[in-house]
């Protein structure tokens, strides 16, 4: 059995086109994705999107757990955008996600 693993896109959605040309390459049985859709960059609608259609196991990374923090109210927006960047503005909007 052929497992792909990968973690730590942050939002990076750009990396999604290579994601594809290393499958089909590998062709892999499984993919699992080690954790940080969320982080720098602004391509996380677009990764859980592309996640759900490739089937791609998801765990949870310490940047999803902030941003899961920030649904709940346990963190302050402004607090993670002078720490991380300005990569989780979106993050609301996204909610859904």
């Amino acid at each position: 059995m052929k497992i792909f693993v990968f973690s730590d896109i942050h939002g990076n959605s750009n990396v999604l086109k290579d994601l594809l040309i290393a499958w089909d390459n590998i062709k892999p049985d499984r993919i699992i994705f080690l954790g940080d859709i969320y982080g720098y960059y602004y391509g996380q609608k677009e990764i859980c999107e592309f996640f759900r259609l490739h089937n791609v196991t998801c765990l949870l990374g310490n940047h999803d757990y902030m941003a899961l923090r920030l649904f709940d109210g346990q963190l302050l927006l402004d607090d993670i955008l002078r720490k991380y960047g300005k990569g989780y503005n979106n993050i609301f909007k996204e909610s859904e996600d």
